[in-house]
């Protein structure tokens, strides 16, 4: 509450300030910590963080989509399902940000992929339907059967806000 040139001070009002990750940030799932990370999942294809597949890193643990609890690394596609993982982004006082990561993606052609989006923290996700498009960073992730690299350079129009990354 701030008094307003002298006069009363303004109404009490609840702001709930959320778990974030603030720029620089690295995650390479061999911790064991998801500290800010979520998961809003499908009830069958559902994010997983284990050692089912070794994305080449130290400590062998990545973050990935399985249909038996994490066991391993395979997915069912008898029904389309849509699952996010999440974690909230700060940006500071930058003029440029990098995003980086890696990335495998074999299922169907066109049907079965990957996207990351920069959202909101309002924006109402749903099991039901993907984001907007014009949150969209990448084009569809799909049709690797090796680990690929992924570079994405963002502009000082980042910077000072806070995002959630899917």
């Amino acid at each position: 509450m701030e008094s307003n040139c002298g006069g009363a001070y303004s109404e009490t009002e609840r702001v709930e300030i959320p778990l974030a990750q603030t720029m620089p940030y690295t995650q390479n799932f061999n911790d064991g910590l998801m500290y800010g990370w979520t998961f809003m999942n499908d009830t069958v294809n559902q994010w997983a963080v284990g050692s089912a597949i070794d994305c080449g890193t130290e400590g062998g643990q990545s973050l990935y989509i399985s249909d038996n609890n994490g066991m391993t690394n395979t997915y069912s596609n008898y029904l389309p399902s849509i699952s996010y993982a999440m974690t909230n982004i700060v940006f500071g006082n930058f003029p440029a940000f990098n995003i980086s990561f890696n990335w495998k993606a074999n299922g169907e052609n066109n049907c079965d992929y990957g996207k990351v989006y920069l959202l909101p923290l309002n924006y109402d996700l749903n099991l039901n339907s993907l984001p907007d498009d014009s949150y969209s960073l990448t084009d569809k992730l799909e049709q690797q059967t090796s680990w690929q690299s992924e570079d994405i350079t963002l502009g000082a129009e980042w910077c000072r806000i806070c995002k959630r990354s899917i």
